[in-house]
């Protein structure tokens, strides 16, 4: 009798403790995070072996936003990129070759609590898309492109809803979440993704959850190579992809680690932001430039719900613009995919406005952030800045 009542203490003890944990350890941690954020951003942004391809921009009411360049430095051509929840201005290296290629400046920012960003819990969606302005202005770009993709997405749609359209000139959104809240049934079929109750109720949580996965990163991927249990538990498109090029998934996780050099306020905020569509500070019905928005059918990150909820707001709640403009495309792999889409883009041309949905068959989170929908519209944007 005595063993088992000191066994059912301990495990009463135990479960108070883990309860009391997870309530009060990523709350603390965000607190500590908030306490020094000032500092650290001082000492980020002034270490002497900053590589020369980051910098910052210290704003008159001492925030700072970081970025990094990649593709052709000092083109006149640029695109601006938003990287994911978690994530940061790290592992665009993706998109290197092909903003080479086509003479493209890719400047990717890191919004704030991310990177070198200093962190702010009082900005909407559309305010925080508003630091590509600021940057362009502190570097003389009057003309640009935006790509987000995942959860830089909704950045993405705030550009494309409130930039002046004699700057901005095209917007690509890749696998893009939307507003929880406003989304039926936002997260049916997940699978990878977190649960909608710990974006809803528990961001702190979910926000200290990402930030103990991403440290641990270090333990699971070593010598370049990626164990077959985590291959395992991805869809089976992102996993044969990352089987014949490790180098993708890479990239990503060189991202996401780098979100956290400052804390997990970044992760907190996108949360925070992610949950009610009160806070994006914008329509999607006001959305009536030139826009793609791809999506893979078999992602279990972000339901592909999520694209065709927002394609279906574009200019004022009418849909992806007039049906001469309008294309709801599902691809396949294959020769037929590329030829397909750039004959439809040369149709296209002649019209100013360009709105597009991409569905993707057998393409899941991680493939349509190189798909050839994503790569052409580089390309693309590249014969708009030139015009």
């Amino acid at each position: 009798h005595t063993t088992t009542t000191t066994m059912l203490t301990t495990l009463l003890t135990a479960t108070i403790v883990g309860t009391l944990s997870l309530a009060v350890a990523p709350k603390a941690f965000l607190a500590y995070d908030q306490w020094r954020s000032p500092s650290r951003v001082f000492t980020a942004t002034r270490m002497t072996h900053l590589p020369t391809h980051d910098h910052y921009l210290q704003l008159p009411d001492s925030r700072t936003i970081g970025y990094r360049e990649y593709g052709v430095r000092g083109s006149p051509k640029v695109v601006f990129c938003h990287h994911g929840m978690p994530g940061s201005r790290k592992g665009f290296e993706l998109y290197d070759s092909i903003a080479r290629k086509v003479g493209i400046r890719v400047i990717a920012v890191d919004r704030p609590g991310y990177g070198l960003s200093s962190p702010s819990l009082s900005m909407t969606v559309a305010d925080i898309a508003k630091d590509v302005l600021l940057i362009s202005d502190h570097l003389g770009i009057d003309r640009f492109a935006v790509f987000g993709g995942s959860g830089g997405g909704p950045y993405a749609f705030a550009s494309a809803a409130t930039f002046p359209e004699k700057r901005l000139v095209s917007t690509l959104a890749c696998a893009a979440i939307g507003p929880l809240d406003a989304i039926p049934n936002a997260f049916k079929g997940l699978g990878a993704a977190p649960s909608p109750y710990l974006f809803t109720h528990l961001p702190s949580l979910l926000a200290f959850s990402m930030r103990i996965t991403t440290a641990l990163h270090p333990l699971f991927f070593r010598n370049g190579q990626v164990p077959e249990f985590i291959l395992n538990s991805l869809p089976r498109a992102d996993a044969e992809l990352i089987r014949s090029d490790p180098s993708l998934l890479f990239a990503f996780l060189e991202s996401g680690t780098g979100g956290f050099e400052l804390g997990g306020l970044g992760t907190y905020s996108d949360c925070l932001l992610f949950a009610s569509y009160s806070r994006w500070g914008f329509n999607f019905e006001d959305i009536d430039g030139d826009i793609t928005i791809v999506h893979g059918v078999d992602d279990v990150n972000v339901p592909v719900s999520h694209s065709e909820f927002a394609f279906s707001k574009l200019n004022g709640g009418r849909g992806g613009g007039a049906e001469e403009t309008n294309e709801v495309l599902k691809e396949v792999g294959g020769e037929g995919e590329t030829s397909t889409l750039k004959k439809r883009g040369e149709k296209q041309k002649q019209n100013r406005a360009r709105q597009r949905l991409v569905l993707l068959e057998d393409t899941a989170h991680l493939g349509v952030m190189v798909s050839s929908p994503t790569m052409e519209w580089f390309e693309y944007v590249s014969e708009l800045l030139e015009s």
